[in-house]
């Protein structure tokens, strides 16, 4: 459903920017109009050949020169660990098929939010903490969502929508990275408000702002800094999701600020 911008930055060799991929591997439902029951395309895992045939595909980003790479093996990042049937196993023969192609293997990231613990049993290299709750210094995963952690400032009519300050809610964004069972990349947030899709049901970080976001950004790049250069990795979500109020795109309120606010801390 998505893969035509990415085969045109394929063929085209433009823009000259480094990139990867990463696997929305989740069904695809009405969920993102309020209507989960509603199934669009089915995600299936139908074996082995399905499995070479994705990597196949796969290869023909790996082997671009601006694809990114960890200790010179390609990152692919994957939305649902846990969806994937028998995972471990699934990425282990991956890894061995990029051998066979000559790569020194593959560097796979799972998104965790929150869903599993073990990165390791997953076949995990790698996670990134992208979910709108916190980690537990002692457990790598809490089962508390952002209600609990960081309270409700303050209810709308008929329940909802909840509502966070965005100045408390980036003190938790920021794990602790090195409690995880793995590597972990931190993941930020310029701002969040995803009632045009939930309505009552949404969250809203309010009073986001580029000096916010500036500090948001400074604490994740610090957690990373003492890492070997390839490592130092930082998630940000997103760049243009408009539909949930998540977005480091100029708009008319704030213009560049936020984008002068990234070049600040990583240009």
């Amino acid at each position: 459903m998505l893969e035509r911008p990415f085969n045109e930055v394929l063929h085209s060799g433009q823009p000259d920017f480094p990139f990867c991929l990463g696997w929305a591997n989740h069904s695809w439902s009405g969920i993102w109009k309020d209507e989960p029951h509603r199934l669009l395309i089915d995600q299936t895992y139908p074996g082995e050949e399905d499995d070479r045939a994705h990597f196949e595909y796969l290869l023909k980003a790996f082997a671009d020169h601006r694809y990114i790479r960890v200790d010179g093996k390609p990152m692919l990042v994957i939305f649902k660990p846990t969806d994937v049937p028998e995972a471990k196993r699934r990425f282990d023969f991956w890894r061995g098929l990029a051998l066979k192609a000559g790569l020194p293997g593959l560097h796979i990231v799972g998104i965790n939010m929150l869903d599993f613990e073990s990165a390791t049993e997953l076949g995990l290299d790698a996670v990134t903490m992208s979910t709108l709750a916190v980690t537990n210094t002692s457990n790598a995963v809490v089962n508390e969502v952002s209600r609990i952690a960081w309270g409700i400032r303050r209810r709308l009519p008929l329940g909802g929508p909840r509502v966070v300050e965005y100045r408390e809610a980036i003190k938790h964004l920021v794990p602790d990275l090195n409690q995880l069972d793995c590597e972990a990349y931190p993941c930020v947030f310029p701002n969040w408000d995803n009632t045009p899709r939930k309505g009552r049901k949404g969250l809203v970080l309010a009073n986001s702002t580029p000096q916010l976001f500036e500090q948001h950004l400074r604490d994740a790049v610090q957690a990373v800094a003492g890492r070997e250069e390839e490592h130092r990795i930082v998630f940000l979500k997103s760049w243009n999701e408009w539909a949930e109020g998540n977005y480091l795109e100029p708009d008319t309120k704030w213009g560049l600020q936020y984008l002068e606010a990234l070049k600040r801390v990583v240009g």
